[in-house]
């Protein structure tokens, strides 16, 4: 595959982080391309090491102020792969971290067992595999804190994050009244 086919594949499923395509091909036309396709930066080979760390570096502060996202007190950070639960750190492993990241990313959207199967562990069919179900339970064992973000089922359609409706004493401390 193609480093544009891949980029193209990642923006088309809703991942967003960075990438620097490194290609041989010089032509405007192919810069263009690549950077309309969602590339943060494009490097002709050959390069210098120094170069192209410097142009990650910069793509990476660029990214700061928007890798991060929340749902109600759930927060993931996909950079450094953390995520914290009102302020205090998740010990998640690494698939765990991949399939909150992916509901988080859905912004309240039912996420099928069949994206899953496809963007997480890159299966294009139904392998009668329990795993998805197996780290979905043990999320929510994670997640079981009263008041909190939680992982809802969504019957015939997935899975979702959703947060608790505020109440109306936090309401009133994120907004408080105005003084007259």
């Amino acid at each position: 595959m193609k480093g544009s086919e891949l980029l193209a594949n990642l923006r088309r499923n809703g991942i967003l982080i960075p990438v620097v395509l490194i290609s041989v091909r010089e032509g405007v036309s192919e810069k263009v391309n690549a950077l309309d396709l969602g590339a943060d930066d494009y490097v002709v080979k050959p390069f210098e090491f120094e170069e192209l760390a410097a142009r990650l570096r910069a793509v990476l502060r660029r990214n700061r102020d928007t890798k991060s996202l929340r749902v109600g007190d759930l927060e993931l950070d996909p950079i450094t792969r953390r995520a914290t639960r009102a302020g205090k750190p998740m010990n998640l492993t690494a698939r765990e971290f991949d399939v909150l990241w992916m509901l988080i990313q859905a912004q309240g959207r039912a996420v099928s067992r069949e994206e899953f199967l496809r963007r997480i562990w890159d299966i294009d069919f139904d392998p009668e595999t329990n795993s998805l179900q197996v780290h979905i339970s043990r999320l929510r064992r994670k997640l079981s804190t009263d008041g909190g973000a939680q992982i809802e089922t969504v019957r015939g359609g997935g899975y979702r994050v959703v947060a608790p409706f505020p109440t109306a004493g936090e309401l009133q401390k994120e907004n408080p009244p105005a003084l007259a």
